[in-house]
């Protein structure tokens, strides 16, 4: 009876702080709503403090050290699907190459400068490398890719490279590698005047090693990286001129005297007839480059007797440039 009579005094309180408008505030809900907010605040605090560690973990703070030295891959042969649009959308690629081969190196070449080239134009290849340095390759591997709709070619070995590694313990690292060692790559590059592309990313263990070849450019050029081209000037010249060109030796700056050579020996090597360079195969069965400055640049190395892979053509080109310019002032005195 006691009990009922408690009972229905609480009822009458809570009824009659509705009707008012007023809260039932105790020191117990006060405490309880003050614990709950720190909780809340606790595992705020935890999840950033994780994310944080997970970051510096990944390589957020990890010093990238550019330099020219011998390759991470030689001579290679690999089975590659050739794609065209953002590099974002790379990730389903690499993540075909390695349910069909885990165990072996996978490989990414980027072709075009996505600072100056439309994210729909850019050209890369995603690969697997089936075998290296003249090994043999496992037939029934290199069938399995072909009916999965992969292409099979041959990488050529250089002495020299502009190249630096990354380590590679999560997705994460992926992310921050390109931002980290991208800039740096291209700074580098145009600080020592050199003519280094496409650009390799090679995912072996734990480590992304990062390349763009000096010597033999036009052997890292898929035939459909070449074809697109063709495809493009048919349906209009003036995309040539902003769209589907390497990237240039001075990345991230203004048009270069290279850039403006490349241009010009895109249009004038597209209008040859069949069995010009663009559309000739080279020893190892891949399209020879478009660039005519890079293949001028080959051509007078060839006559020189030299073959230094790391010889600029943006710095011929400038000299070039210089010449006429000398020149021409000597006239108008």
């Amino acid at each position: 009876m006691k009990g009922k009579i408690v009972c229905t005094q609480r009822e009458a309180i809570l009824i009659r702080c509705e009707k008012t408008g007023s809260s039932l505030s105790s020191p117990t809900t006060v405490m309880e709503t003050l614990l709950l907010l720190i909780g809340i605040g606790v595992l705020l605090l935890c999840i950033i403090l994780t994310l944080f560690i997970l970051l510096v973990y990944s390589g957020l703070f990890e010093k990238v050290e550019v330099g020219a030295g011998k390759p991470p891959i030689g001579e290679a042969v690999i089975a590659y699907k050739f794609a065209r649009g953002p590099y974002k959308e790379a990730g389903p690629l690499f993540t075909e190459v390695c349910k069909i081969a885990p165990k072996n190196k996978c490989l990414g070449i980027y072709y075009d400068d996505p600072k100056t080239v439309e994210a729909s134009c850019l050209r890369y290849i995603v690969a697997s490398v089936l075998s290296e340095g003249g090994g043999e390759v496992d037939e029934e591997l290199k069938k399995k890719f072909e009916e999965e709709g992969f292409k099979v070619i041959s990488l050529p070995e250089v002495d020299y490279a502009v190249r630096t590694t990354f380590p590679h313990v999560s997705t994460l690292s992926i992310f921050i590698a390109i931002s980290k060692v991208y800039p740096q790559l291209a700074e580098y590059i145009k600080e020592h005047k050199l003519c280094a592309h496409p650009f390799l990313e090679i995912y072996q263990d734990n480590t992304i090693y990062f390349m763009a070849p000096l010597s033999k450019h036009e052997d890292f050029y898929v035939p459909e990286s070449l074809k697109c081209l063709e495809e493009d000037k048919q349906d209009d010249v003036e995309n040539i001129t902003s769209c589907n060109l390497p990237m240039s030796a001075s990345e991230g700056t203004e048009p270069s005297l290279l850039s403006h050579a490349m241009k010009a020996g895109v249009l004038a090597n597209m209008d040859e007839e069949k069995g010009d360079e663009i559309s000739g195969m080279g020893d190892s069965g891949i399209a020879t480059s478009f660039v005519s400055s890079e293949a001028s640049g080959a051509a007078s190395r060839d006559e020189n007797g030299s073959d230094e892979g790391s010889t600029s053509s943006f710095e011929e080109v400038r000299m070039e440039n210089g010449e006429n310019v000398d020149e021409s002032q000597k006239k108008s005195a």
